[in-house]
């Protein structure tokens, strides 16, 4: 029985003395739960900004220590309460509203000016555990969505599946694919990359220019949606604005890309783009 392991080797020989238009990238990770310290590490090492490597905030660690309380316990409900002091979580048995839940809380729990916690209440050893867990430790949510934003922002990545969890990186990013076999290969027991050489033909040219194009299609869309609200609601900050033209920029030599890669026009995505640009010069 041929097994996973033995196809990918398989694959990856038969594209060898070809040229390649790129990879397909999937990935599966573990439970991923390694420390801080590490990750930003192993991203220096490989000579990645470490800037993708942002820690988790204080209130969605804080946040997240409270759901996991209420696992398992059916009659538990969480509530935030604002009063005069801060911003309460609170865990309530029944039906407790408004200020009231602070007083008939099972738990109760906020953050602290020097951004630690202070819980009372039936679970707070486990929440305050929890708490101090997730800000010394990066999980597995957070390492997906480094990967993801390195691909998107550096690696000129394209997303395969509409659920999201196969992407194609460019030949012409290959610099910015080894970074990323580096990242995985750095916590081999709680993360794996699979990667699947693409030859340049005219069959996956084809396939990679629809994909390309259902992509920039979809992102002008959202951002011509987001336009159209704005000539309903008023005009955004101008530090929105100039997020979108970023935006804007980077979509532009995404085509421009490709369009090289796969010499194939891309003057109608060039020109709906075009479209945005002109919208957004407005708002400024």
């Amino acid at each position: 029985m041929t097994n996973k392991t033995t196809v990918k080797a398989a694959i990856q020989k038969s594209a060898e003395g070809y040229p390649l238009l790129g990879w397909i990238l999937y990935w599966s990770t573990n439970g991923f739960r390694e420390p801080v310290s590490k990750v930003k590490a192993a991203l220096s090492q490989i000579g990645i900004d470490e800037a993708y490597a942002k820690l988790i905030a204080p209130s969605t660690a804080l946040s997240a220590a409270f759901d996991q309380a209420t696992l398992g316990q059916k009659n538990l409900k969480r509530q935030s309460v604002r009063n005069e002091a801060a911003t309460f979580i609170c865990l309530v048995r029944g039906e407790i509203a408004g200020n009231d839940a602070l007083f008939g809380a099972a738990t109760k729990g906020h953050l602290t000016a020097n951004d630690d916690c202070h819980i009372e209440g039936d679970f707070a050893d486990q929440i305050r555990d929890d708490f101090h867990r997730r800000l010394g430790e990066y999980s597995n949510n957070q390492f997906v969505g480094l990967v993801k934003a390195f691909l998107k922002d550096e690696a000129s990545s394209l997303t395969l599946r509409d659920s999201g969890g196969v992407y194609f990186v460019p030949a012409s990013k290959k610099i910015e694919f080894d970074k990323i076999s580096a990242l995985f290969a750095a916590f081999p027991e709680s993360a794996q990359l699979e990667i699947v050489p693409v030859i340049d033909t005219a069959q996956a040219k084809k396939s990679v220019w629809a994909a390309l194009t259902a992509d920039i299609e979809g992102e002008i869309a959202s951002l011509n949606e987001e336009i159209a609200k704005w000539s309903e609601e008023g005009d955004p900050r101008d530090g929105v604005v100039a997020r979108r033209f970023d935006q804007y920029r980077t979509l532009k030599e995404k085509v421009e890309d490709y369009a090289s890669l796969l010499s194939g026009t891309a003057t109608g995505l060039e020109q709906k783009l075009e479209q945005v640009a002109t919208e957004l010069r407005k708002k400024l």
